[in-house]
C-alpha cells in the first residue's frame, strides 16, 4: 500500500509541556487509520501539526511524498488534506446546500461569497454531496438550526466537497447515538473503498474503533506506543493498561491478525504524563 502521508519524529511542545515526542506512523491510500489515546494524549496536537495550524518543533509530514509541515492551513488545504472537527463547523448562515456549494466552488477556486453561482453551476454535484450524505430532507434548512448528529453529516458532505485525498475526522462520533455514528462512519469507509480517500480518525467510542479501522495507532503521552490491526490492539496488555486501565472490549465483528509494533511491542519505558 503506498503511503500518502508520513509523520517523522514529530515533537510539539507547549512552554514546558511536550505534547508529541517523536511521533513517526504512516497511513496508506484508502486506508482508515484511527489514532487513540486517554485524554491530552496529543491527538488533537497531532491533528494541527497535519493541517498547518500548529508548527512541530522537530521532524517532518510529508504528504504525497511533498513536506508540508510549516506551510499554511489553506495550502495545505488545496493539496487534498481535509478536515472535520469535535465541534462540528457548517455555515451557520446559509441552508446546507448554500454551503456545500460554497465548499465546490471553493474547490474550483472561484469566489464563494454568494451563494447562486455556485448552486447554479455545480448543481448536479451539490445534489450528490447532499444525497451522499442523507440530508435530502434538510438541504433547504439553516445549517444552524440542524441537530447535532445532521450538522455531523453536513460537515462530512463540506469535507468531501473538496474532493480530499485525505480526511482528518477529529471525534467523528462525538455526541452520537451507536446508529447515527455507524452511519457516519459507513460514509467516511465507503469513501475511502470506493474512490481510495485515506481516513485518519481520532476517537473514543471503541465499537467505531474496532469496527471501521484498518489499523490503529495508540499515543500515551505524546508517543506513539502501538501501532498494528484492530484485533492486536485490542490484545495488547500495554494499549489496555495506558488507555482504559481495563482490557479492551471485543468487537461486533473480528478484526484482522497481526502483531502490535513501537514502543509497545519492545517494552519501552513511557516517561511522566505531561499535560
Amino acid at each position: 500500500m503506498t503511503a500518502i502521508l508520513e509523520l517523522s519524529g514529530l515533537t510539539r511542545r507547549f512552554g514546558g509541556v511536550t505534547a508529541l515526542r517523536g511521533v513517526s506512523f504512516a497511513v496508506g491510500e484508502g486506508e482508515l487509520v484511527a489514532l487513540i489515546g486517554p485524554n491530552g494524549a496529543g491527538k488533537t496536537t497531532c491533528f494541527n501539526v497535519i493541517d498547518g495550524t500548529l508548527r512541530p518543533d522537530a521532524g517532518a509530514v510529508r504528504f504525497a511524498g511533498a513536506r508540508i509541515d510549516g506551510l499554511a492551513p489553506e495550502t495545505i488545504a488545496r493539496r487534498g488534506i481535509g478536515r472535520t472537527f469535535q465541534v462540528a463547523s457548517t455555515f451557520g448562515s446559509m441552508t446546507v446546500r448554500e454551503g456545500i456549494a460554497i465548499a465546490v466552488a471553493a474547490r474550483e477556486r472561484r469566489d464563494g461569497r454568494f451563494a447562486s453561482g455556485p448552486l447554479a453551476t455545480h448543481s448536479a454535484a451539490i445534489d450528490g454531496l447532499v444525497a451522499a450524505a442523507g440530508v435530502e430532507a434538510l438541504a433547504d434548512q439553516q445549517c444552524s438550526t440542524l441537530a447535532w448528529g445532521d450538522a455531523k453529516r453536513v460537515e462530512l458532505a463540506l469535507v468531501r466537497a473538496g474532493s480530499p485525498r485525505l480526511m482528518l475526522l477529529d471525534e467523528p462520533a462525538a455526541g452520537l447515538e451507536p446508529d447515527a455514528r455507524r452511519i457516519l462512519m459507513r460514509e467516511a469507509s465507503a469513501l475511502a473503498r470506493s474512490e481510495g480517500v485515506a481516513v485518519l480518525f481520532s476517537e473514543h467510542a471503541m465499537d467505531v474503533v474496532f469496527g471501521f479501522a484498518d489499523r490503529v495507532v495508540v499515543l500515551d503521552r505524546g508517543i506513539v506506543i502501538a501501532d498494528g490491526p484492530p484485533s492486536a490492539i485490542r490484545a495488547s496488555a500495554t494499549v489496555a493498561e495506558a488507555y482504559l486501565g481495563t482490557p479492551i472490549p471485543a468487537p461486533d465483528a473480528t478484526g484482522a491478525g497481526g502483531g502490535v509494533s513501537g514502543p509497545a511491542a519492545r517494552g519501552s519505558a513511557r516517561e511522566p504524563r505531561q499535560g
